[in-house]
């Protein structure tokens, strides 16, 4: 070894040992928040007094799972879970949007199939014209499907009063 390459080999190894270092002592930190805010919506969801309750805690509980990103398809179950406890309420659905704004495709999948297992008239004609209105946006502005964009809103208007 030449005079300069041991110094640049102690510095290298260094280097790679202080990002191990600072990646172990903030990572923890978020995913003992998540798991705590996690633990707190599930009893929450265990004591709720009504299905309302019980789906606003169940988005509580989402909410921490989309927080970590390996935990996707259970949020997605809250999320499912919530619409079905009570599906005429627009706040789980603006809940949802809000939540997997960032990830569209998910939100497209939770949205299409909250379309399809609840009735669009009479009480759920509210939710159902939120979740039509955030998936011809998400069409129009992240999927770039503007045909099933003004689809959707053909559909919404048909909904409005």
């Amino acid at each position: 070894m030449s005079d300069l390459q041991l110094p640049l080999v102690i510095l290298a190894v260094l280097f790679v040992l202080l990002m191990f270092i600072r990646m172990r002592l903030t990572t923890p930190r978020r995913g003992r928040a998540t798991r705590e805010a996690l633990a707190e919506a599930e009893a929450k969801i265990a004591n709720a007094a009504n299905e309302a309750a019980r789906a606003i805690a169940l988005c509580e509980a989402a909410e921490a799972c989309v927080r970590r990103l390996s935990r996707n398809e259970r949020a997605i179950s809250y999320f499912m879970k919530a619409m079905k406890a009570d599906p005429a309420s627009t706040e789980v659905v603006e809940r949802i949007v809000q939540a997997l704004d960032h990830r569209p495709r998910a939100l497209e999948a939770i949205l299409w199939r909250r379309l399809a297992i609840t009735e669009w008239g009479n009480q759920n004609r509210a939710a159902t014209t939120v979740a039509l209105r955030a998936l011809s946006d998400v069409y129009a502005t992240k999927l770039r499907n503007p045909t099933r964009g003004k689809a959707l809103i053909r559909a919404t208007a048909l909904l409005a009063p």
